[in-house]
């Protein structure tokens, strides 16, 4: 990933620090660029993502930045997916499709407001004074982790200490297919914002949103 950022992305890379986190969070890389690099490379970025986009997004702070520049929490905004992973809601089974990465055609029908989404969380004990920290999936549907016994006394009963938690920002959109391309009611599919995304469209755009299933 070092080596392809550094071959096709050397430009953007350094208008990237200039603008990260303020003004971008991060990076656009497109698919047809890293297959051009290294076909077999871009086939396992779309079969092991989300863990490879992680990887790639690291990477990025392995290039030749300015001095005192650091990237090494940048994001990835991997885009360009090719059309056998480019659908409309309604064109494809998403059980048959659960834990790939495609690319979601469509129009949003409506937006929740923001909310938070908890990232890690930090149990106490209700017994002593132990505590311990859980990281919390990234599905926004996912039941929340937590710890088996206290880490100290080794008895059960923990509670959440929401202060000292991490959240961040979160939205849920309905994203339709346009009635140009609907026979009788749009389908329409859940899609769940994190982070930089939130709030980057409104009711009625047109939008293509990449992530998992």
């Amino acid at each position: 990933y070092s080596t392809f950022l550094r071959n096709y992305y050397r430009d953007e890379i350094g208008e990237f620090a200039q603008k990260y986190p303020n003004d971008q969070e991060a990076l656009a890389v497109e698919h047809m660029d890293l297959w051009g690099h290294d076909s077999d490379l871009a086939d396992d970025t779309l079969a092991e993502a989300p863990e490879s986009l992680e990887t790639l997004a690291g990477a990025i702070d392995d290039t030749d930045l300015p001095h005192g520049v650091d990237l090494s929490d940048a994001k990835v905004h991997y885009v360009g997916l090719p059309d056998d992973r480019t659908m409309y809601p309604g064109e494809f089974s998403p059980t048959d499709w659960s834990g790939e990465f495609i690319a979601l055609k469509g129009e949003v029908r409506k937006k929740s407001e923001t909310f938070p989404k908890m990232t890690e969380a930090l149990f106490e004990c209700t017994r002593c004074p132990g505590e311990e920290r859980h990281p919390q999936p990234s599905r926004m549907d996912a039941e929340l982790r937590m710890p088996h016994q206290c880490p100290e006394c080794e008895r059960k009963g923990m509670d959440i200490d929401y202060e000292r938690s991490d959240f961040i920002d979160a939205q849920l959109l309905s994203v339709e297919i346009p009635p140009e391309y609907a026979s009788g009611n749009g389908e329409a599919m859940d899609v769940y914002l994190k982070d930089e995304n939130v709030g980057a469209c409104e009711v009625g755009d047109r939008v293509t949103i990449n992530g998992m299933v």
